[in-house]
């Protein structure tokens, strides 16, 4: 929905008309509101994704959870930290392109490391960055390999849909634009359960290293 919403924002404001338009509007106020919220109710959605994940159980992961919502309250707030400068600061301090670009790495390296957390914290279970961290870094590589196996092919069909909105008849134009929303809908269900799968490869191998130890 909302990036539908946010579609519609872009072409009012002519966004689709060529490159040269969408290049000018790329940082108006009104986009990057909508983009902002959309970010925003991603980010939120990983609960219930992960919940869902991890029981399968419509009740369980829907149903009212106040610890739950307590421990995934920390790891919200962190993210939206990590992630909203890299978005703003682009409109405005355009100068600081490489600065925001280094933020960017991090910003993807600390949620990559920071999996586990997520998933802990969505489903009411204790831990933390520092634990998280612990449990993923061994398996980092693998988990960089597994966020770009999964994330590149959806999201080069997004950007796609897009170079095509702009090169058609305003009819296609919004076929494609619809098209490109369940296409986004589906790269956000991605995004929110490839931290549950990398948390999963990181808890069995930390298990079978444990075990090994004892």
């Amino acid at each position: 929905m909302t990036e539908a919403m946010q579609h519609v924002a872009e072409y009012s404001q002519g966004f689709y008309a060529d490159l040269a338009s969408a290049k000018a509007n790329e940082h108006s106020m009104l986009r990057m509101a909508f983009g902002t919220v959309k970010i925003l109710s991603v980010v939120i959605a990983r609960y219930w994704v992960i919940r869902w994940l991890e029981w399968g159980d419509g009740k369980r992961t829907f149903g009212f959870d106040g610890r739950s919502i307590a421990t995934f309250t920390p790891w919200l707030i962190f993210e939206a930290a990590i992630t909203f400068p890299t978005i703003w600061l682009p409109v405005f301090a355009p100068s600081l392109g490489r600065p925001v670009m280094i933020l960017s790495i991090i910003s993807f390296v600390l949620s990559l490391l920071f999996s586990d957390w997520s998933r802990a914290a969505s489903i009411g279970q204790s831990g933390g960055p520092v634990r998280s961290a612990r449990k993923v870094a061994p398996i980092f590589l693998w988990a960089l390999a597994f966020n770009l196996i999964a994330l590149l092919p959806i999201m080069t069909m997004h950007y796609a849909l897009m170079m095509v909105a702009m090169n058609g008849h305003h009819v296609i134009r919004w076929i494609v634009l619809a098209a490109d929303t369940i296409v986004v809908g589906y790269l956000s269900a991605i995004v929110c359960g490839v931290p549950w799968f990398v948390s999963e490869h990181a808890l069995a191998r930390f298990d079978v290293r444990h075990a090994k130890l004892q």
